[in-house]
């Protein structure tokens, strides 16, 4: 009896070890740090950039989050940043190349490729708010290929990467006095963003509530969903039809 207890007790003992271990498992399998494809970039002046995920799918336009922090919200009249989904700078800081760059960015006007972010309150979808420590988080909306500001679609060279970027705001990015020395704040960062496109469609599936279903497959040798039978007018079911009274007998 004495052996048979002291058994029973050695095996609980291991039940328990055993649902602890599982326990802790699971519990690190869902604690996890970031995803795979998490990716953040570090630009001037300490500004970072962050998606989730650097890789996108699809081949028409994608919405992804973008996180930022280190980003000055004093400099430059206070004017923020611009955020941009596009083609990266042939030569970031450079006067010439901000000229003409900013035309090449994805930017309808309605915030889905370019934002202004800037301290305070955002007025509208096109702009997102600047926290006071320098961080934001907004939606952008990405494309492999977009039609810009200055009527051309874009990528046109292979050399030059997509990405999201940053850069202040205004034309301080590359802002210079009489002398030539500048005098803006860069907050310039780029991430690249890598286009995959989507794997194979699988058939179509007709929606809920939708007339169209799969059709039965059709026996070998029929020409025809009409039987034989009813179509040469033999062999079909035999119909009696009664006679009406046409009047009472005397």
């Amino acid at each position: 009896m004495g052996n048979a207890r002291a058994g029973m007790v050695q095996r609980g003992r291991g039940l328990r070890v055993m649902a602890t271990a599982m326990a802790v498992c699971l519990v690190a399998s869902l604690t996890a740090v970031a995803p795979a494809g998490a990716k953040t970039v570090t630009g001037k002046n300490g500004v970072r950039l962050k998606v989730a995920s650097a890789t996108v799918t699809g081949t028409g336009e994608v919405r992804i989050t973008v996180k930022g922090s280190g980003y000055s919200t004093t400099h430059n009249n206070r004017f923020g940043i611009y955020l941009s989904f596009g083609e990266k700078p042939v030569k970031p800081g450079t006067k010439d190349a901000w000229a003409r760059d900013p035309l090449r960015y994805y930017d309808k006007g309605d915030g889905r490729g370019t934002k202004w972010i800037r301290p305070g309150t955002a007025s509208g979808p096109n702009q997102a708010v600047l926290q006071p420590n320098g961080t934001f988080e907004t939606r952008l909306s990405v494309k492999r290929s977009y039609l810009a500001r200055n009527g051309k679609r874009y990528p046109r060279s292979k050399s030059r990467p997509l990405g999201i970027l940053t850069y202040a705001a205004h034309g301080t990015e590359t802002a210079r006095n009489a002398a030539g020395k500048r005098t803006g704040y860069s907050q310039y960062a780029f991430l690249q963003l890598t286009f995959r496109k989507p794997a194979g469609r699988s058939a179509a599936v007709p929606a809920i509530g939708s007339s169209e279903g799969p059709r039965a497959p059709r026996a070998a040798g029929r020409t025809s969903r009409v039987p034989d039978a009813l179509r040469s007018g033999r062999g079909g079911p035999v119909v009696r039809r009664r006679r009406r009274p046409t009047g009472r007998r005397a």
